[in-house]
């Protein structure tokens, strides 16, 4: 049995941004860190999957 792919939820191109910023001037930050970092942020965001490639 195959299980359902979870639903995603974009991000804006301005965020991505911001976060990549973040991760090039914070290179020793894992993906994790960097996604806590935004979800405290911004409190309607959860970044619960990351994606590689800034």
């Amino acid at each position: 049995m195959f299980k359902k792919p979870e639903k995603r939820a974009p991000i804006s191109d301005s965020l991505k941004r911001a976060i990549c910023a973040f991760h090039n001037a914070n290179v020793l930050y894992t993906h994790v860190e960097i996604a806590a970092h935004f979800n405290a942020m911004y409190n309607d965001l959860n970044i619960d999957q990351t994606t590689r490639g800034c």
